[in-house]
């Protein structure tokens, strides 16, 4: 088993730091990986997608409006619905985003995970 102990870097290569599990007890060691990344607005340019109806996004951290940065132009030019589970510090930026993007609003979201700092917001266009 993996867990994710760190995630530094940002680009097209990031570094993550796991503590791997040895055993059934409580050993573990450290294992660093490099992992290429992209854009969604370069995965959808190179792969010729020409159509996309919902975003749904849970990353780690507070890097939502990191993800919704590099998806500016899929979002403004797709339209999707955009369903994003927000850390509660994060999400005046995200919605700064979306009101940059324009003619989004937001669509109320009653649920709430019992003891977490993150909720789901949805987004969706105006028609």
């Amino acid at each position: 088993e993996l867990y994710r102990s760190n995630l530094w870097g940002w680009g097209s290569t990031i570094n993550l730091e796991f503590a791997e599990k040895t055993g059934e007890g409580k050993e573990y060691f450290n294992a660093f990986h490099q992992v290429d990344t992209t854009d969604l607005d370069t995965f959808v340019g190179e792969n010729n997608i020409k159509r996309v109806d919902l975003l749904v996004l849970n990353v780690p951290g507070e890097i939502e409006h990191l993800i919704l940065i590099g998806a500016k132009d899929l979002i403004t030019n797709f339209r999707p619905q955009v369903t994003i589970t927000v850390y509660h510090k994060n999400l005046e930026r995200v919605t700064a985003f979306f009101k940059e993007v324009g003619d989004y609003f937001e669509i109320e979201n009653p649920y709430k995970e019992p003891y977490s700092k993150s909720k789901i917001h949805i987004f969706s266009p105006s028609k």
